[in-house]
């Protein structure tokens, strides 16, 4: 499994309804997470991924760029 190597940090570019299950399975393995937007399709889903970043002292990022 992907999550099992010897990694920092993942990208979470998969289909938006999939966001906090693959941020999740990333947090709890103990990597870095940049998520791409939107960062879950639910809030409480979203604050449960704030909350588990911070307690294991994690970054937790969603990428947004700037209008030209």
């Amino acid at each position: 499994m992907l999550l099992e190597q010897p990694l920092d940090g993942v990208t979470v570019a998969s289909p938006h309804t999939l966001h906090h299950e693959h941020a999740q399975a990333a947090l709890e393995q103990g990597l870095h997470v940049l998520v791409e937007r939107p960062m879950t399709t639910h809030a409480a889903q979203a604050w449960e991924l704030v909350r588990l970043a911070r307690d294991r002292v994690l970054h937790l990022m969603v990428p947004y760029s700037s209008p030209r």
